[in-house]
């Protein structure tokens, strides 16, 4: 789908699968598909779209002691700041 610029579907895979995950209470692989999610976002230049899911998914990381996904999230911030 994201090969053939169909951002729109990406985009709703991205936000059913952490809607699925946030059902079936697991909130770290709805975290791992929120981080995935503002990636993507903020390799398309969509950062302000992406800070609400990078906030959400660290917040889980840190409390789950997820070290290496909080770091990925921090490289996510640190690039933002460095694009701005």
């Amino acid at each position: 789908m994201a090969a053939k610029g169909d951002d729109a579907a990406v985009e709703q895979r991205f936000k059913s699968a952490a809607g699925m995950f946030t059902e079936l209470a697991v909130p770290f692989w709805a975290a791992v598909v929120q981080l995935e999610h503002a990636e993507w976002l903020a390799e398309r230049g969509r950062q302000n779209e992406a800070e609400p899911l990078v906030a959400a998914a660290l917040t889980v990381f840190e409390r789950l002691k997820a070290h290496p996904y909080a770091e990925r999230i921090r490289t996510i911030e640190r690039d933002a700041v460095e694009s701005s």
